[in-house]
């Protein structure tokens, strides 16, 4: 039997029909879900959120086969790549949209850079991130459900994954999964569009609104891939006649998982990189503005903090030789500044604009210079400041291109090690002649290690850069 090309309307009537089939389990754990995402900054969700899908898969996969579902060991396995994937898709489309969209400091000070071109198309490039992400999971898309199943170990189910979508039609994978996605989470999307069209001011108030619909478009679009799967049953090798020569090299299995493995990291790193605050801008203040506060030059000390008092608040600047920091008088305030270099500081003063304050710190070397309001939050210290800090747009071009590569590649390599593997479970009969075997077992190596050579140079890159960014060098 071969795999089955999905359609979306028919794989949408078949999600339909299973939650309608088991509407109260399906809603009850769609909403348990929800609430376990909800809790993941507690820590909690973490652990909740990959078993609790499992659970969704499982109650919606025996509605479908028509059997019961027993749970194992696998469901971890299961469990595993959801949560990576999840993680994957929203980390890069997230990174990448705060790194091309505009600044609080921009629609402050210079309207025109926040309606820039390049902040406009924020959104849509990290709709692209997030596209080039799915590609990137494409091959895992059959897998937890695999799993789940119990009709292979963890490498058996990756392999006939991507065997099942490269087989049932790419590109017609490629849309599912991105339909798919975009179902369980369109409440969201529809309360951002309403919210941005009719009350901007209360944007929160809509999203968290629309959280609730969660619990029935969640389940919609996962009993979609459950519906696909169903169709493409049959077409899955038998997991009792899998034989160790018809499974790829241990170096080369090991190779290929580092090479998934390592965007993860990378973009990992990258986001948790962005709890540090970014360090001041390059250059001078721009020119205007009444000056409030001034340590010249040579008259900062060595032995003891100079305090300045920004007139109308209740901050004060505390200037040393080694630091600038911000201090508020009920212990609040930005606190110390990152400075942009090492040296000595030689000369702070501060300018008032309006309600907000502009510091110049001159270096050795070089003068950089911050924005702080009244309350002594600086202006240029939200996400994307913090982001283009840790990396240049091109190096997140080049974290991006190693993931479209590895997506471009990944999918054929497991592929074709797939169709090795199933070749080993046919009958005598049905199965090539030995030499044939051998020739298409040896070719599909050899093409494996030799597209994973440029693909580690870039994913070294992509590594670096993101150890980079979580170091702060």
């Amino acid at each position: 039997m071969m795999p089955v090309r999905p359609r979306l309307l028919a794989t949408c009537r078949a999600s339909a029909r299973i939650l309608v089939a088991r509407f109260g389990a399906v809603v009850a754990l769609g909403g348990a879900v929800v609430l376990s995402l909800l809790s993941v900054c507690c820590g909690v969700g973490v652990l909740a959120t990959p078993w609790l899908l499992c659970e969704l898969y499982a109650v919606q996969l025996a509605q479908a086969i028509g059997g019961d579902v027993a749970r194992t060991g696998s469901w971890f396995g299961a469990g595993a790549i959801l949560l990576a994937a999840v993680l994957l898709v929203t980390s890069v489309a997230w990174l990448t949209s705060v790194g091309l969209g505009a600044s609080p400091l921009e629609a402050a000070v210079a309207v025109e850079s926040a309606s820039s071109p390049l902040a406009a198309s924020g959104a849509l490039i990290g709709l692209l991130s997030a596209a080039i992400s799915l590609a990137f999971v494409l091959p895992f898309f059959y897998a937890p459900v695999i799993l789940i199943d119990q009709r292979a170990g963890i490498g058996g189910a990756v392999l006939e994954s991507a065997r099942l979508v490269i087989e049932g039609g790419v590109l017609s994978h490629l849309l599912l999964s991105f339909v798919q996605n975009a179902l369980q989470v369109s409440p969201l999307l529809a309360a951002g569009l309403l919210s941005a069209w009719l009350d901007p001011g209360r944007t929160a108030w809509w999203i968290l609104g629309s959280v609730p619909l969660l619990a029935l478009t969640l389940p919609l679009g996962q009993g979609m891939v459950v519906a696909a799967y169903a169709d493409s049953r049959g077409a899955l090798a038998d997991p009792q006649r899998t034989r160790v020569a018809g499974r790829p090299p241990r170096a080369l299995a090991m190779m290929w998982s580092l090479l998934v493995f390592l965007p993860l990291l990378s973009f990992g790193l990258l986001g948790a990189s962005l709890v540090r605050p970014a360090k001041l801008s390059h250059g001078p203040l721009p020119p205007g503005g009444e000056r409030v506060a001034v340590v010249a030059a040579g008259a900062v000390p060595h032995d003891r903090t100079t305090a300045l008092y920004l007139p109308g608040t209740a901050l004060q600047l505390d200037v040393a030789h080694d630091r600038v920091a911000v201090a508020a008088s009920d212990g609040g305030g930005a606190g110390p500044l990152p400075l942009l270099r090492h040296g000595d500081v030689q000369a702070v003063h501060a300018v008032r604009r309006g309600d907000s304050f502009g510091i110049e710190v001159r270096q050795a070397g070089g003068v950089s210079h911050t924005h702080i309001t009244r309350a002594g939050v600086r202006l240029d210290d939200d996400l994307r400041s913090r982001l283009l800090d840790r990396v240049s747009l091109w190096e997140l071009g080049v974290m991006l291109l190693s993931l479209l590569s590895t997506a471009c590649a990944l999918l054929p390599v497991l592929a074709s090690f797939a169709r090795v593997r199933r070749m080993y479970t046919l009958q005598l009969g049905e199965r090539p002649a030995p030499e044939r075997v051998s020739y298409l077992r040896a070719r599909s190596h050899r093409r494996a290690a030799l597209a994973a050579i440029p693909l580690s140079l870039l994913s070294a890159l992509s590594l670096f850069f993101g150890i980079e960014s979580w170091l702060g060098m």
